[in-house]
């Protein structure tokens, strides 16, 4: 049997036209996994609709050693799912490269499997 040793967290991140934000994901091992999405929305509540293409964010993840191992760009939406190479802190940016500010709604989970033995202890 299998259970799970997993850190979740969510943000909603307003991002100004040609700006970046950044958080912080801290993974305890090395070798679990990373794993989440993020959807753009418009920062005008009223308008309440998704981001055209050339409105969309650049997606980054940067390791501990400070090596970008994961990017994606210009996108409305995105799910992700990687392995952590090394315990510490990952950095992951999203990038505005639109004319007007935006909303990104972000979530990722962090952990692996453990044994049955090893969450019994």
């Amino acid at each position: 049997m299998l259970c799970c040793s997993v850190h979740t967290e969510a943000y909603k991140l307003k991002i100004n036209a040609n700006q970046r934000e950044c958080v912080q994901e801290q993974v305890e091992k090395a070798g679990d996994s990373i794993t989440g999405s993020f959807v753009s929305t418009a920062a005008d509540a009223q308008k309440r609709r998704v981001f055209s293409g050339t409105e969309a964010f650049d997606f980054t993840v940067v390791d501990p050693a400070y090596q970008t191992i994961y990017t994606v760009r210009r996108k409305q939406a995105h799910k992700f799912d990687f392995l952590a190479k090394t315990q510490g802190t990952y950095t992951i940016c999203f990038f505005n490269q639109g004319r007007v500010p935006g909303y990104v709604l972000y979530h990722a989970h962090v952990g692996g499997h453990l044994t049955h033995d090893r969450a019994l202890e």
